[in-house]
């Protein structure tokens, strides 16, 4: 086997386990910079081929390259995200974050790399439940040059990643967001089946977790037959090691369904299959109780998975977000832009969203009410106890504010002025709501005049920006008028 021969069968996607075998000893033979690409591209058939003997000989070979090849540019680029590779596939996930930050100091790398690792990175966070923190590496990720720079197929994967992270927080309306946009995408371009089925897997998981939000039973049903479907033959499957973070919280619902005998048929392809080592222990945890107690069967599970969670135990026993912690200090890009972010998205006085981030948010369609605020007599407070005290006046309106509307979006985009983009849709609540507001304490005003409010409940599926015109004409009829001091758009 030759250079040209591993270029065509990775090409060609011809590699069967004999051809990766061989693919893998030629590069032990041929460590340099020519076959450094190869060893990258050959990895995606390293989680189908993999067995306890062969993960060795990988792990010497990263490490001859790393001592033969100059650690710079878009070696050095090889060179972490094939660490990170690894690391992601056998689930040392705090190995694949130490990997992926090492490329953000690295410079003359190709934006299709960078994305390559920090998506590795996210990943890694969504894995071990770091989900805040996976939330804001990727919203920095889309919102950087890079994402901007890279083709279609590789935008789809960071919303993918955003889509992941938001079902995780609980954030329907904005991963429904995400999932909308990808599903645009994907009319652009023909993409990887894989990532294909992981859309669909996405979708199935919505649907389960938002179940008596936004889903009825029957729907949840029908997305629980469907992935049954699709996981009835394994070599079907996407590879687990992948998506085995919503893989396992579908199985649950599906337990949570009674579904057992589904629940059973599905866990167990995954514990049964050959690399036992790359199986997360919650499948596990799902394969135990889909068994009847007091079954031999059962016993067997649970002497297996009390074994992997040791093994997990004992492989977590460093905190896997101070090594985050650790890392992302390190980099150069943390403190001050951190700190620059912050100050641009938060009213440094009041601490709630700013008025340059409601600019930003201002072509959202996907949000159930909009409420224009302007806070009464704020100059006659200054006027009479000061600057020093408006400004605590007004820190404390926020602090209501946000409290009572604590699910919502709270900004100030004025010195008197706020707006709440809400997800309430019923006249009634948003009205108590505000009537909660109005009765908080807040520095000796009298009750009934503390603000005017103008709402829009969004039944036209206007936009932000188009919706905060009329909500604005409303506030001021309001305080145009005597004995109320809100209103709704009419």
């Amino acid at each position: 086997m030759n250079y040209k021969d591993v270029d065509e069968l990775l090409k060609n996607n011809q590699m069967d386990q004999k051809s990766f075998l061989s693919c893998v000893e030629f590069l032990e033979l041929n460590v340099n910079n020519k076959s450094l690409p190869l060893f990258a591209k050959l990895l995606r058939y390293f989680k189908i081929y993999y067995e306890s003997s062969i993960i060795v000989r990988i792990f010497d070979l990263i490490n001859k390259f790393k001592d033969v090849i100059p650690y710079n540019g878009m070696n050095a680029a090889y060179i972490n995200y094939i660490d990170a590779a690894l690391n992601y596939i056998i689930s040392d996930y705090n190995g694949c974050l130490e990997a992926s930050f090492k490329t953000r100091d690295l410079k003359d790398v190709s934006d299709k790399f960078r994305i390559y690792t920090e998506c590795f990175l996210v990943s890694s966070l969504i894995y071990l439940e770091l989900y805040k923190e996976a939330y804001e590496e990727n919203y920095n990720l889309l919102n950087s040059l890079t994402y901007e720079l890279v083709s279609t197929e590789y935008k789809i994967v960071v919303n993918m990643n955003m889509v992941i992270i938001l079902i995780f927080l609980n954030e329907y309306n904005n991963a429904n967001k995400y999932l909308k946009d990808i599903y645009k995408m994907k009319q652009e371009i023909v993409i990887d089946p894989e990532l294909d089925s992981l859309c669909n897997l996405c979708e199935v998981l919505m649907k389960c977790k938002f179940e008596g939000t936004y889903f009825n039973k029957n729907e949840c049903e029908k997305a629980l037959d469907l992935y049954v479907k699709l996981n009835i033959n394994f070599d079907e499957l996407v590879s687990f090691t992948e998506n085995s973070i919503i893989h396992i919280e579908i199985l649950k619902f599906l337990l949570a369904h009674g579904r057992k005998k589904d629940a059973y048929n599905i866990s167990k392809q995954y514990v049964d299959y050959k690399v036992n080592d790359l199986v997360d222990y919650r499948f596990f945890g799902i394969y135990k109780d889909s068994l009847e107690k007091g079954s031999e069967e059962y016993y067997k599970a649970l002497e297996k998975y009390n074994a992997v969670l040791l093994k997990k135990i004992n492989h977590d026993s460093q905190s896997a977000k101070n090594f985050y912690t650790r890392y992302k200090r390190l980099n150069k890009l943390d403190t001050e832009f951190d700190l620059l972010r912050d100050s641009y998205q938060h009213d440094p006085l009041t601490k709630v969203l700013s008025r340059a981030k409601f600019e930003e948010d201002k072509e959202i369609c996907d949000y159930k009410s909009l409420i224009y605020i302007d806070v009464n007599k704020l100059k006659k407070v200054n006027d009479t106890y000061g600057h020093a005290f408006g400004d605590k006046y007004l820190t404390k309106f926020a602090q209501n504010l946000s409290s009572i509307f604590k699910d919502d979006y709270v900004y100030r985009i004025g010195g008197d002025e706020f707006v709440v983009i809400s997800n309430l849709d019923n006249e009634i609540e948003i009205a108590q709501a505000l009537k909660e507001v109005n009765i908080l304490p807040l520095y000796g005003t009298s009750r009934g005049d503390k603000f005017a409010a103008g709402v829009y409940i969004n039944k036209d599926y206007l936009t932000v920006q188009e919706a905060s015109q009329i909500a604005d004409e409303t506030l001021y009829e309001v305080k145009r008028t005597d004995g109320i001091f809100y209103d709704f758009v009419k």
